[in-house]
């Protein structure tokens, strides 16, 4: 969820990658994406 907060706030994606140790930036780009699929599996669940 950090991830996705970082996303949702504007923070530059090499800077999410660099914090959480990502290797790929592909990696860090489908974050957002898994958690938006992930909302629409469990609505209500944040």
């Amino acid at each position: 969820m950090f991830i996705t907060l970082q996303f949702e706030g504007g923070t530059d994606i090499v800077f999410i990658q660099d914090s959480v140790g990502h290797s790929n930036l592909n990696t860090t780009r489908g974050y957002p994406k898994t958690r938006s699929q992930d909302r629409h599996a469990h609505p209500g669940r944040v």
